[in-house]
């Protein structure tokens, strides 16, 4: 964003409006836009409070007298900044959603190369079940999809006009506020004028929007950083690998380029937080320096540096389906086991589950350390015979993929569910790319159509 050549954008609207409601006469319009374009003040880098008063004497500077003092005529330093603020960030919003579909494409690109990639999951340290690599990474896509949506809604609310608010009842040409609006860019004005300039719930909005782009990055990122502890060998991150290690602890080798980015996730994170706080600590009529003491726009999310690393990272199906395999245990398939292969009773074979699953649990191992002994005195307890059932059988059944291929439910790990959950989410991203490349697109247009017509230029 330039902050002077908006500020003149937001003049040469000005200027429109009053050559319009026959404030000024054709001359006075030309001679005004002339020495609005030709108008140099260096950009200090201060806010549009700080800068106007220069662009304004530059301006007069180059006009006779019968035209100076005219350009603000009817303008307002508090809607000059709620419109700059709104341009900066509706510009922030469409940032955003261009890295935060950047970043849901890579992690759509990882999933499909892993949706038959085994894995465990691990509750508080604990194998709780199998996965699959990309029905975890969808854990991190579908809350990325949602957070898009929220950005757009208040995107939605942050891309209308302020202009022609004045300080807070609105100013002498406000009967132009809709071209204004249009000219600028927004899709809309704010139809209240104290709402204008005084509103700070659509700032928050956005701050919160973008907050939940983070949030589900980083504790994605944070599991991963686990699991690269957990299964070293299994995956890892492309410049991470040379990572050192701990002097006095050689094995331990610890993913320092997935940390930085989890702090700068974090860091991001907080700052939203705080930002939101300020911007509701103002004022209810905002008039003066205070009014946008949060106006800081959009910062760096991080989320360009999180796409690299998840894009960058490498798995090994090996390990991970052997860790699959390692450590979890479920009644409920035992059972359909004894239903459908030894073709018990429900009740029965849910009980003789639980008891199986029971001593499991007491003596810390999991389904590979079923025993026939085990079956059959779970079963002399409970239908008064023992079972003798094949293990061999029992193992293929009780494996990790068949326990997933029998999950065949819309959005669980099963291969070609994840296939359609993952054509779906495709589809879904490239409407919201369509929408975005259309928004952005509309936006461009008029600003380039006004900074022609006023000579401007970024």
């Amino acid at each position: 964003m330039n902050t002077m050549v908006d500020l003149k954008r937001i003049l040469a609207v000005h200027l429109d409006a009053m050559h319009a409601a026959r404030a000024i006469d054709a001359e006075g319009f030309t001679r005004l836009a002339k020495a609005l374009a030709e108008a140099e003040v260096p950009d200090p880098g201060v806010g549009p409070r700080a800068m106007l008063p220069t662009l304004v004497q530059a301006i007069d500077n180059a006009l006779p007298p019968m035209y100076r003092d005219v350009v603000t005529l009817g303008l307002t330093t508090t809607e000059i900044t709620a419109t700059m603020m709104r341009m900066a960030w509706r510009q922030g919003a469409l940032t955003s959603l261009r890295e935060l579909i950047a970043v849901r494409r890579a992690c759509l690109e990882v999933a499909e190369l892993h949706v038959a990639t085994l894995m465990p999951v691990r509750v508080q340290g604990v194998v709780a079940v199998p996965t699959t690599f990309a029905h975890l990474l969808g854990g991190l896509i579908a809350p990325l999809a949602s957070a898009q949506t929220r950005i757009v809604a208040a995107f939605t609310e942050i891309n209308r006009s302020p202009m022609g608010a004045g300080v807070l009842a609105g100013e002498i040409f406000a009967g132009e506020r809709r071209r204004q609006a249009d000219l600028l860019g927004f899709d809309a004005l704010i139809p209240h004028t104290l709402v204008a300039i005084a509103d700070v719930e659509d700032f928050v909005a956005l701050m919160t929007a973008w907050q939940s782009v983070v949030v589900p990055l980083r504790r994605f990122l944070e599991e991963i950083s686990v699991l690269t502890i957990a299964y070293p060998d299994a995956i890892t991150i492309a410049g991470d690998e040379a990572r050192e290690p701990e002097p006095s602890y050689p094995m331990l080798r610890l993913p320092t380029r997935l940390a930085d980015v989890i702090a700068q996730l974090g860091e991001a994170e907080d700052l939203y937080a705080s930002f939101g706080a300020r911007m509701r600590s103002v004022p209810y009529v905002p008039i003066g320096s205070a009014a946008h003491a949060a106006d800081a726009g959009y910062l760096d999310l991080g989320l360009a540096t999180a796409q690299a690393v998840i894009a960058d990272l490498t798995i090994n199906p090996a390990i991970l389906a052997h860790a699959a395999g390692e450590g979890f245990a479920t009644s409920a398939d035992l059972a359909l086991f004894l239903i459908e292969e030894e073709h018990l009773r429900p009740t029965d074979a849910r009980a003789i589950a639980r008891i199986v699953l029971g001593r499991l649990g007491g003596e810390g191992n999991t389904v590979n350390g079923i025993t026939q002994a085990m079956l059959d005195a779970a079963a002399m307890l409970t239908i008064g015979r023992e079972l003798k059932v094949e293990m061999e059988r029992l193992g293929r059944y009780l494996a990790p993929r068949r326990f997933l291929e029998r999950r065949a439910t819309p959005g669980s790990p099963a291969a070609e569910m994840m296939r359609e959950w993952i054509a779906a989410e495709y589809a879904r991203l490239e409407a919201d790319e369509a929408w975005l490349d259309a928004h952005a697109a509309a936006i461009a247009s008029r600003i380039t159509a006004l900074d022609a017509r006023f000579s401007l230029a970024d």
